[in-house]
């Protein structure tokens, strides 16, 4: 006959107890998280410049003169199930560079 002792009783149910416990606090982790596909295209559409042939090249967006104008564009796609209702997207850019312009639209099926 099988033969348990009390020290390795109580040492596999604080196991089981233990990893029941980190399998739901994993659970509960992994629901929050959806991961998104995206797409970013940064597009040069003007650059300011010395030419030997042109001359004096300058872009000016409202008047101010800027070395280089990029047209950039994300779009992210949400292929999971899940209703991102609260999803907050932060873009930002370096020190040297600024938007003019921003725009966001929800395209939905």
């Amino acid at each position: 006959m099988l033969e348990i002792n009390q020290k390795d009783l109580l040492t596999s149910i604080i196991a089981l107890l233990l990893g029941g416990f980190l399998t739901h606090i994993f659970n509960k982790y992994k629901e929050r998280l959806t991961i998104l596909r995206y797409t970013v295209w940064h597009n040069k559409i003007a650059f300011s410049m010395e030419d030997q042939v042109f001359g004096s090249i300058q872009v000016t967006y409202n008047g101010i003169q800027v070395p280089i104008l990029y047209y950039s564009s994300i779009h992210i796609y949400n292929e999971s199930n899940r209703d991102l209702d609260k999803f907050i997207l932060n873009i930002v850019c370096d020190d040297s560079s600024k938007m003019l312009i921003t725009h966001g639209a929800n395209k939905s099926s």
